[in-house]
């Protein structure tokens, strides 16, 4: 399949058709034939399909695509240097940049296109992914390099993991690792140690009066407001009997193992066309212990920046003037707890009491 190169644009000048790459830089003439089926080659389209529409046009197509490619203006969707036949294609929106996923069964979309359904959105992918079929498995790389081959319980982790890669990679500040719900046009952040519970709490939280936007990832604003990443919840095997009662689809849903070796399900959000970008009211800090009182304990600033920071991912691996920023004002107008409690209902009644604190001193 052939496709054009993220950020390639053509544009009449004059009466002249011209071609703008630029990773090179450089302005190129082109047939009114390119012109014309440029938006196929946008949306992708087999080399076949598109030689069939040119020769209807009077062109040699392949030739037409030699020549887009060596210029750098089209590309193959390959595994390493292989071109690949495409069964299907679908461009999802993660963050701040738009992603091509495309399959070469319909096995693989069956099984790996549901888990990313929500964020499917009618956008020019800047970044290509492909997912190959193998006899006993599937392989997958972002377009161009080698396909890493695993089992199939192991590929939705794999996907979600490159997927996760490029939105990181296109966020415009400090991603904060933590759960992320909305009420009130206001956010709830939930942060806590693996095994503390945050996916579960936030999918449960998610039926009960709040709007689920993300369970891992949140991008912060230097203004202290957050925009959560939607990637689809993650719920380990403990979860499942939780949750099956909220999510009946639960408990057919294909499970995957992850390389920590921990079973997991995968949940998709609500469709949206973005997520928003809000101002926190609350935090909590998840301590999942049996053994312990339940409640709530008042935390200060200090507590929740270097929870924010200790969970915190940057570009460069470092915390810059901007980030503390957004963090200082992140702290300065949220209430932050630490919850400890033994049980899912418990959890729930305990957000429920720090928002009813909150808005009684408001």
């Amino acid at each position: 399949m052939a496709v054009a190169c993220a950020g390639v644009r053509i544009s009449n000048v004059k009466g002249s058709r011209l071609l703008f790459v630029p990773d090179r830089q450089e302005l190129f003439g082109v047939s009114s034939t390119t012109q014309q089926l440029w938006p196929l080659l946008q949306s992708g389209i087999a080399a076949g399909q598109f030689a069939a529409r040119a020769a209807a046009l009077g062109e040699d197509g392949l030739a037409l695509l030699d020549q887009l490619v060596a210029i750098g203006a089209v590309h193959y969707i390959s595994a390493g240097d292989q071109p690949l036949d495409i069964h299907d294609r679908v461009t999802i929106s993660a963050g701040h940049t738009a992603i091509g996923l495309s399959f070469t069964g319909a096995e693989s979309l069956a099984r790996l296109r549901c888990i990313f359904r929500h964020l499917e959105a009618p956008s020019l992918p800047e970044a290509e992914v492909v997912i190959v079929e193998r006899e006993n498995g599937v392989g997958i790389a972002f377009s161009g390099d080698e396909l890493e081959v695993l089992a199939w319980r192991e590929a939705g982790p794999a996907l979600k993991l490159l997927i996760t890669e490029l939105a990181l990679d296109a966020a415009r500040g400090m991603t904060l690792h933590l759960g992320t719900l909305q009420r009130d046009n206001e956010a709830l952040l939930l942060v806590g140690e693996p095994g503390a519970g945050k996916s579960t709490l936030s999918v449960a939280l998610g039926r009960h009066d709040f709007e689920l936007w993300g369970d891992d990832l949140a991008e912060l604003r230097p203004d202290g407001r957050v925009q959560p990443l939607a990637l689809p919840a993650t719920l380990k095997d403990g979860a499942w009997p939780m949750l099956e009662h909220l999510h009946p689809e639960l408990k057919g849903g294909e499970a995957f193992v992850r390389p920590d070796d921990k079973t997991v399900k995968y949940l998709p959000l609500p469709p949206a066309a973005k997520a928003p970008v809000l101002r926190a009211r609350c935090a909590l800090s998840l301590r999942r212990d049996a053994d312990a009182p339940p409640g709530l304990e008042a935390l200060d600033a200090k507590d929740f920046i270097a929870a924010m920071i200790g969970g915190g991912w940057s570009g460069d691996h470092r915390l810059t003037s901007d980030d503390f920023d957004g963090l200082a004002a992140c702290a300065d107008g949220i209430a932050f707890f630490r919850a400890t409690y033994p049980d899912l209902p418990t959890a729930l009644s305990l957000v429920e009491e720090a928002w009813r604190l909150l808005g009684t001193a408001q």
